[in-house]
């Protein structure tokens, strides 16, 4: 492993096929025209307290992210969005790679500015205008 990252990690962040729990709806073209494209090369962070920051802050930084892209996975037996990332010797990257080790349960959010409406209790985002961030990790 090289210095600085302490392990290359594959995880699904969103299926494609149910509803999140967080009630907020992409559409698959966003994700593939808005997401996928530019979703290289991003650090991540690790339980970002966002309150409509969208910078990113170092010292909450835990993984770099590879790639994002859409598989079928054998494991799961859906289709999803998958990320590949090096867990960062940080902090923050150490927590993470603790919470990996420990098979705690990992969420991933996009963190985008984006249009959306609200509809029946759903947030639907616009691809029209959404501009990604980063992906940031949640370990609840």
């Amino acid at each position: 492993m090289k210095d600085g990252i302490l392990r290359e990690t594959r995880y699904p962040i969103m299926d494609l096929n149910e509803i999140p729990c967080s009630h907020i709806l992409y559409s698959r073209s966003l994700i593939e025209n808005k997401v996928i494209p530019f979703a290289h090369d991003l650090l991540g962070e690790l339980n970002p307290n966002l309150e409509d920051r969208y910078e990113i802050y170092y010292p909450n930084v835990a993984f770099l992210i590879d790639r994002v892209y859409i598989t079928k996975s054998k494991e799961y037996n859906k289709e999803a969005v998958w990320l590949d990332a090096c867990v960062l010797d940080t902090p923050c990257g150490r927590l993470l790679n603790e919470a990996i080790e420990n098979d705690l349960h990992i969420k991933f959010s996009l963190r985008s500015f984006a249009k959306s409406t609200k509809l029946e209790g759903f947030e639907i985002v616009h691809e029209d205008g959404f501009d990604l961030i980063t992906i940031d990790a949640y370990v609840r």
